[in-house]
């Protein structure tokens, strides 16, 4: 083994970063408490990548490791020899290759055996799975002035996004509120946090808060706070801070602000405007440096007045930021697919098969980026949901029921409703509008849309069956 080559070498392939990934996966393989790498190099130097687990979380310990980025790892395979004796005591396992000390900590007995058999096939894995997606969207994204990381896709209309965002994030300031519109599911607070993140006010507080969730009779409190001795019945003697103190200095991220009442939207304009405003029982006005950022799934500038101000949607709506479903970037779909998978343990990813995956190229995904990352773990405990596997029988011109409404005729969803009744073997509204994850009234309104009834339907397919 004193043959084995040096665990640095310039000329090799693969990055710390691949194989700071390969000894992630085999943590989260074997369920290890603890799994680490030690390492002696001729000035007797340690280097340690450890991999802790603290329930749900893998983490990498010791940053010291990634003071050697500029050097690169020879792939561990390549210098492991199985044939050494693994050493045991109690549930601590270790074994010395070349001058590396691999230690793990788990209670599973057959470590050590599974270890062999595993390793070889999550490396070509990981080294597979690392290589040219991420290159290419790198070099795509090369133009952009901020990775976000965590914004995945390549297509067109992500790109022309991102770079709007670049310069909503150079050249706006606090005078310029924020308005992201997109459908449910579509990733509106993760761009509102990377906005955030790569802003001035990136050390300052990010307060998000879901409109939709707030009690009416509780929002004045929520947003302005509570006065000492208030007096209210439950509030803290000492007073409360609101949502617009706790993010003084930094962003305010007010998600389906479409759901506020009136008298919350109209104190909400004041202070989009500029104003003060006091505590609830309080007397002392109160200015802050706040950044809003708002966002909603309906277009607020189309909500009927009497639902939503026309002058505040206005004011919110100083800078419009338009996220697009995932059916206008479908191209985005297999990044999506390795991103999510990435996040699986190895055993579960490896039951999303091609054939799964072509499937969910096939379907329009009416929930978007949520539905898709939830579909995936549905996958990978290999419960395929109900919608997926009906796509399997659905020619491919069946499009969703928005883009037939604009594309094609009744023919398009005469056939989607021909195959749930084959499948099936019955054929109701209330079935069909569920195919097209659409309620029964909204199901109504698209087919009014192009000029048919569910009558009108109905009496088509008895015709053409």
């Amino acid at each position: 083994m004193n043959d084995s080559p040096s665990i640095f070498q310039q000329s090799t392939k693969y990055s710390n970063a691949i194989y700071s990934t390969v000894i992630e996966s085999l943590a989260k393989e074997f369920e290890c408490a603890f799994l680490g790498m030690y390492h002696t190099n001729a000035s007797q130097n340690t280097i340690l990548l450890g991999i802790t687990y603290n329930g749900n979380q893998h983490i990498v310990k010791n940053e010291n490791w990634y003071k050697y980025s500029a050097k690169e790892l020879v792939p561990i395979h390549e210098y492991i020899h199985f044939d050494c004796t693994w050493q045991r005591k109690e549930n601590w396992y270790w074994i010395f290759f070349d001058s590396t000390l691999l230690v793990c900590q788990t209670d599973d007995l057959e470590f050590p055996k599974k270890f062999k058999n595993t390793y070889n096939s999550i490396f070509t894995f990981v080294t597979n799975l690392s290589s040219t997606p991420k290159q290419q969207i790198n070099s795509k994204r090369s133009f952009l002035k901020y990775p976000y990381s965590n914004i995945i896709g390549e297509s067109d209309v992500v790109m022309q996004m991102l770079n709007y965002v670049d310069q909503v994030i150079e050249y706006t300031d606090v005078q310029d509120l924020i308005y992201i519109h997109g459908q449910t599911g579509t990733g509106k607070s993760i761009l509102a946090s990377n906005i955030h993140k790569y802003s001035t006010r990136c050390n300052q507080p990010f307060i998000e808060i879901n409109c939709g969730a707030l009690v009416e009779t509780l929002c004045e409190t929520e947003f302005f706070g509570i006065a000492p001795n208030s007096g209210i019945s439950g509030a803290p003697t000492k007073g409360r801070l609101g949502l617009f103190e706790l993010a003084h200095g930094g962003f305010l991220f007010l998600d389906e602000v479409s759901e506020l009442s009136l008298p919350m939207q109209a104190a909400l304009l004041r202070v989009a405007e500029g104003a003060t405003f006091r505590r609830v029982c309080g007397s002392r006005n109160i200015k802050v440096d706040v950044r809003i950022i708002s966002a909603s799934s309906r277009d607020i500038k189309k909500i009927d007045k009497n639902n939503f101000m026309p002058e505040l949607a206005e004011r919110l709506d100083t800078i419009r930021i338009n996220i697009p479903s995932l059916i206008k970037r479908k191209q985005d779909i297999p990044l999506l697919i390795e991103y999510f998978c990435n996040k699986l343990s190895m055993h579960r990813a490896r039951n999303i098969t091609p054939e799964i995956k072509q499937l969910m190229l096939l379907y329009h995904w009416p929930g978007n980026i949520r539905q898709l990352s939830n579909c995936l773990r549905q996958c990978s405990l290999k419960r395929i949901p109900d919608y997926l596997t009906l796509t399997k029988n659905i020619h491919t011109d069946l499009v969703p029921l928005d883009i037939a409404i604009d594309q094609y005729t009744l023919n398009i969803i005469c056939k989607r409703i021909a195959i749930f009744t084959v499948k099936n073997n019955r054929f109701s509204m209330d079935d069909i509008a569920q195919s097209f994850s659409l309620s029964r009234e909204a199901f109504r309104r698209r087919l009014k849309a192009i000029g048919y009834t569910w009558k009108q339907v109905k009496k088509e397919c008895s015709q053409n069956s």
